[in-house]
């Protein structure tokens, strides 16, 4: 994991929780178990470029 990757998932899951009206820790525990975490680091190449405005 380079040292880009974990500010990124941290904005990631902060996004996803303020988007869905969830905590931080709920953000987490809900991309952790259905694989979104997974997913976000394994597209990180392309992710990282996307918008989080969406």
């Amino acid at each position: 994991m380079s040292k880009y990757e974990i500010p990124f998932l941290t904005v990631a899951v902060q996004a996803f929780g303020q988007r869905f009206a969830m905590t931080r820790q709920a953000a987490f525990n809900y991309l952790h178990k259905y694989q979104g975490l997974a997913f976000l680091i394994e597209f990180y190449d392309v992710e990282h470029l996307q918008s989080m405005d969406r």
